[in-house]
């Protein structure tokens, strides 16, 4: 079977684990076969460290790490040829009710670089169609707003 060691496969249903190991205070180290470990803690507001992943930034680099890669598959499917792929993300963590956090929205900032200035477009709707598609934003219930940017050189300027 192809794909990441820790995800299992049956028909269409694929499982992914990890597992979670306290370390001290509020610290804990994730594992999954195969994969570098990742210490986490809370982040500094609600009590953990700087300088560490927490879970909230885990959450919002699914959501741009997933735009990713379902762009690079539906931008093969289509043969759109792209050089160069950046995406800033931005969280917004709210109280919403009875005390409670919620994550409500994810900004995407994604910038593509195409080499040419005339797959701009088919760029830009791809985006939008990744978007639609990421599997991470259609299973959480936060809203996402894609800001996407797709770059190419100037066509050359004519001779006088």
């Amino acid at each position: 079977m192809s794909g990441s060691p820790n995800a299992c496969k049956s028909a269409e249903h694929y499982t992914y684990e990890n597992r979670l190991t306290w370390t001290e205070k509020r610290r804990a180290v994730v594992r999954a076969d195969e994969l570098t470990p990742i210490v986490v803690a809370p982040p500094h507001e609600f009590g953990g460290e700087d300088g560490l992943w927490n879970p909230e930034q885990l959450l919002v680099a699914s959501a741009s790490s997933c735009l990713l890669s379902t762009f690079a598959s539906i931008a093969e499917r289509a043969r759109l040829p792209f050089t160069g792929f950046e995406c800033r993300a931005v969280g917004h963590l709210t109280q919403v009710a009875d005390g409670k956090y919620a994550i409500t929205l994810v900004e995407l900032f994604p910038v593509v670089d195409v080499a040419n200035p005339e797959l701009a477009e088919k760029a830009r709707k791809l985006l939008e169609k990744a978007e639609e598609r990421c599997l991470i934003a259609n299973s959480l219930k936060y809203e996402t707003k894609l800001h996407p940017v797709v770059r190419a050189p100037s066509p050359p300027a004519l001779a006088p």
